[in-house]
């Protein structure tokens, strides 16, 4: 048994992946417990990257959105998901929103929406 101070358990050694030149031979966290660190780490990674703003940013955000999609309204946290709109010529971040939503925005910037309009009309 070895105890993970992550989740602050005592777990089998199977629960814990090896690594080489710790003294016990085990990493410290268990299975579990790392993947959850390097999934928060990774994204927290690549908000900063990529739009220059830290995760607590995004948290600002989604609360003066009131957790919902900033288009349609849906609840973003019901949903599982959320992307972050930013316009892709200077940068700057507009909103969170659904999947249903990103993905229709991203396709009229690329179509237009007056080429849209004169097809529906």
């Amino acid at each position: 048994m070895r105890y993970c101070p992550q989740c602050d358990t005592f777990k089998p050694k199977t629960e814990f992946y090896k690594q080489r030149g710790k003294k016990s031979g085990y990493r410290s966290y268990c299975k579990e417990c790392g993947k959850k660190y390097v999934s928060t780490y990774k994204r927290e990674s690549h908000i900063k990257k990529t739009y220059g703003v830290s995760e607590d940013y995004i948290r600002g955000m989604m609360d003066a959105q009131r957790g919902s999609c900033a288009l349609c309204g849906e609840d973003l946290l019901r949903c599982g998901q959320y992307h972050i709109d930013h316009c892709h010529q200077s940068g700057r971040i507009r909103g969170l929103l659904c999947a249903n939503c990103n993905t229709k925005l991203g396709w009229v910037e690329d179509v237009g929406l007056e080429q849209i309009k004169g097809y529906l009309e």
